[in-house]
């Protein structure tokens, strides 16, 4: 896996590239279902949807699925991003 560090690498993904997006926090057993819900949440694969610029900070836009209607957008701090499958991997 590609990390994707600075919105150049960003800029290089086509829209559907697989990527895995992380927290950095180590996965919670399964068995504390509350804490792995909420570490779920932030740690994920999803599929590249875009990067835009709004409110004074660049979004990365990823959707849960290839189809998905529901994007999430994050800033480029507090999370990481790494492709899986795409043109960048």
């Amino acid at each position: 896996m590609k990390k994707l560090v600075t919105l150049c690498d960003f800029k290089k993904l086509v829209k559907g590239d697989k990527i895995n997006v992380s927290n950095g926090q180590p996965e919670p057993p399964k068995h504390h279902k509350k804490k792995h819900g909420l570490w779920a949440c932030d740690n994920y694969t999803g599929f590249f949807v875009s990067v835009d610029f709004s409110g004074d900070r660049h979004e990365i836009k990823v959707a849960p699925t290839l189809g998905g209607r529901l994007v999430y957008a994050y800033g480029l701090n507090k999370r990481t991003f790494s492709v899986i499958e795409g043109v960048a991997a």
